[in-house]
C-alpha cells in the first residue's frame, strides 16, 4: 500500500463535529437567563432584570453579559387545607437554561413554599441555578445561650447547603 493511500484512510476515519450541534448549543447559551421570585421579591426581581438590561449595554461589556427576563409564570396557590400548590407554567422552558430564583423567607410558611420550589428546579434540568436570598431571618438564633435551646438557624442553614449542587 503506497504511503498516499494509506493518508487517504486516516482522513476519512476522522470524526468531523456536526455544525447543527455546535449551534444548538450557543444558541442554548445565550438565551436570556430565568430571573423567577416570590410573589413578595417581585420588586427585587424586577432590580435584578433591570440592572442586567442596564449592564449589558455598556459599551465595555459587549458581548460579556447576557440578557435577562423576569419569569412569571410561577402559579403560588393554596390547597383547602392551606399547603402550597405551586405550579410552574412553561416548564419545558427552563430546560438547559440559567435560572435565578429571588426568595424572601421572611415567614416559615413562606420558606418552606421557596424551598419546595428551589428543590423541584433540578429536576427540570436547569444549566445552572443561582438563589438570591437578601436576609437570612433566623439569623438571630445561631447560638445556644441556655442549655434546652434549638438553634434553628443552623438547621435552616443546613438544608439550603445540602441542596449546593444547583
Amino acid at each position: 500500500m503506497a504511503e498516499g493511500e494509506n493518508m487517504e484512510n486516516q482522513d476519512s476515519l476522522r470524526v468531523k463535529r456536526s455544525p447543527s450541534v455546535d449551534t444548538a448549543s450557543q444558541s442554548l447559551f445565550w438565551k436570556p437567563v430565568m430571573v423567577f421570585y416570590h410573589p413578595s421579591m417581585k420588586k427585587l426581581a424586577k432590580d435584578v432584570v433591570d440592572l442586567g438590561r442596564r449592564e449589558a449595554k455598556l459599551p465595555k461589556h459587549k458581548n460579556q453579559f447576557r440578557s435577562v427576563e423576569l419569569c412569571d409564570f410561577i402559579q403560588w396557590g393554596k390547597f383547602r387545607d392551606g399547603w402550597p400548590n405551586i405550579f410552574i407554567d412553561k416548564i419545558d422552558q427552563v430546560v438547559g437554561r440559567d435560572v435565578i430564583f429571588v426568595a424572601s423567607f421572611h415567614t416559615p410558611e413562606v420558606m418552606f413554599e421557596e424551598l419546595s420550589l428551589i428543590y423541584s428546579f433540578p429536576r427540570y434540568f436547569v444549566r445552572s441555578f443561582c438563589l438570591i436570598l437578601p436576609f437570612f431571618p433566623t439569623g438571630t438564633m445561631e447560638r445556644i445561650d441556655h442549655e434546652g435551646q434549638v438553634v434553628t438557624a443552623k438547621v435552616c442553614h443546613a438544608s439550603r447547603v445540602s441542596h449546593k449542587r444547583c
